[in-house]
């Protein structure tokens, strides 16, 4: 169990420090969500991103700060801004900008912006209403990788 001073410093690493940080919120409770996360890992060679999970420490505090989200099913996308407080994005428009900073192919779909986010969003909520059945059929989730378990903030 982590002291106080353990806490109060991982508090600190995770907010003060953290500058411009772009940290995806995922239910670490899906295997379709860890999937993804396991996806944007892969082609993020130059570390953009970082991870965490709704339910941990970091995601409370953020769904906390930010109430229009809590009992959100969703993957969020949380830009920190410095002392600023951090614009947090949601369904697709974060899948879109995680695509955007992906580069590449991913750049192309993220034009997708374009379109209006009550149709992208229809589509996005199709894949999550189903994505725990995708999930199964996708099998078991495999461990996460040492350059993603760096990343992980909980």
């Amino acid at each position: 169990m982590p002291t106080t001073q353990e806490q109060e410093a991982k508090s600190v690493d995770t907010q003060s420090n953290a500058g411009n940080r772009l940290v995806v919120l995922y239910d670490g409770e899906c295997g379709f969500c860890n999937r993804s996360v396991q996806y944007i890992e892969k082609r993020d060679p130059k570390a953009h991103f970082f991870y965490a999970p709704l339910q941990g420490e970091y995601g409370t505090r953020v769904l906390a700060d930010h109430p229009e989200y809590q009992g959100i099913n969703s993957m969020l996308l949380v830009e920190e801004q410095g002392d600023a407080k951090p614009l947090v994005m949601d369904r697709s428009t974060a899948v879109l900008r995680i695509f955007r900073k992906l580069g590449g192919v991913h750049r192309v779909i993220s034009y997708a912006l374009i379109i209006p986010k009550f149709l992208r969003d229809l589509f996005y909520r199709l894949i999550a209403a189903n994505r725990m059945r995708i999930s199964k059929a996708m099998g078991t989730c495999k461990m996460p990788s040492a350059s993603l378990r760096s990343r992980l903030l909980d």
